[in-house]
């Protein structure tokens, strides 16, 4: 988004994917329910579980709604983490790696990361719904986008990088 300072507003800028203008300043424009495939059945069910999840709470704003893509974000996210660990064991084994190899500062397991932003995630989602029983609507809604957004940047960000790389 471009800042015109003479004149304090901001600029619309062209969204690279359409022909239409977005204003960058419009929270509706910033959130997204669309989530990319990772080719593993049961992790691209989830997904469209929580796009429809997401629609769902931000259409209602109940906290009913926000609590039921909480807990379905939670019971995926175990899941998740014993895909990535069983398949970094796998891999393990496969390259014969010893256990002092594993504990080693350098040697990285993606799972732990992935373990880390899914608590973010679900920070988000309690903070989300803690505010649909105490805040003004305005907030309310905020805090829903935020978690939302937080949940499409994790699978962008971390889904992503698994993809087409976990056993079905």
């Amino acid at each position: 988004m471009r800042y015109d300072a003479q004149n304090k507003h901001s600029l619309k800028s062209e969204n690279a994917c359409s022909e239409n203008s977005v204003d960058l300043d419009d929270t509706e424009a910033l959130v997204s329910t669309n989530l990319p495939p990772v080719e593993q059945p049961k992790m691209d069910a989830d997904h469209a579980e929580f796009e429809h999840l997401m629609r769902r709470a931000l259409a209602s704003g109940t906290a009913d709604n926000v609590r039921v893509l909480m807990d379905v974000f939670r019971k995926h996210a175990a899941e998740e983490e014993a895909l990535l660990r069983d398949a970094e064991d796998k891999e393990e084994t496969a390259a014969v790696v010893t256990e002092e190899q594993k504990r080693t500062p350098s040697s990285f397991r993606a799972s732990s990361s992935h373990a880390t932003d899914h608590a973010r995630v679900l920070s988000e989602l309690h903070l989300a719904v803690s505010a649909t029983d105490t805040e003004n609507k305005e907030t309310q809604i905020l805090q829903l986008k935020s978690a939302c957004r937080a949940i499409v940047e994790h699978a962008v960000t971390y889904d992503a990088a698994y993809a087409g790389k976990l056993a079905a």
